[in-house]
C-alpha cells in the first residue's frame, strides 16, 4: 500500500535526497578535477629567472662573443647578471663555449645541473624591451 505523503515525511525525504545529490556533485567534481591534472603534463622548472638561478647550484654557461658575454663580463657590482655572473658561471670554469653544438653537448654530458642561457628577441622589439631570460635545461 502506498503511503500518502505528509509535511512530516517530506522533510526526511527531501534532506537525504539533497545530501546524496551534493555528495554525488562533490564527487563528480572531484573526479572531472582529477583527470585534468593527470591528463595535462606539466613540467617544472627548477628556476625561471636569474634571481631564481642565485638559490640553486646550477651551472649556467652561455655562447660566447656578443652581447651575452659582454653582459655578464662587464655588468656593474651588485647587480643581477654580476651576481650570477660571479656565482653561478665563473667558479665552475669556463662558461662561455663557442659554438651551439658544443654548448649543447656540453649541457647533454654534464651531471645534469647545468643551464644553458641565450638572446630571445621577438621580432620588432627592441633590445631593450626583449624578452632575454630564455633557459635551456
Amino acid at each position: 500500500m502506498l503511503q500518502k505523503l505528509g509535511p512530516f515525511n517530506f522533510l526526511p525525504r527531501f534532506f537525504v535526497f539533497s545530501v546524496l545529490l551534493t555528495g554525488n556533485l562533490v564527487f563528480m567534481s572531484y573526479r572531472a578535477a582529477i583527470t585534468s591534472d593527470l591528463a595535462v603534463w606539466s613540467i617544472k622548472m627548477p628556476f625561471s629567472s636569474l634571481s631564481a638561478l642565485l638559490e640553486t647550484e646550477y651551472r649556467l654557461k652561455t655562447l660566447s662573443g656578443g652581447l651575452m658575454q659582454n653582459y655578464f663580463e662587464n655588468s656593474a657590482q651588485g647587480t643581477i647578471l654580476n651576481d650570477v655572473y660571479l656565482t653561478n658561471m665563473l667558479p665552475h670554469g669556463n662558461p662561455f663555449v663557442d659554438t651551439l653544438e658544443a654548448l649543447l653537448a656540453n649541457m647533454v654530458n654534464s651531471d645534469g645541473m647545468e643551464a644553458v642561457f641565450n638572446t630571445l628577441v621577438r621580432p620588432g622589439k627592441s633590445a631593450k624591451n626583449a624578452d632575454w631570460t630564455h633557459f635551456h635545461f
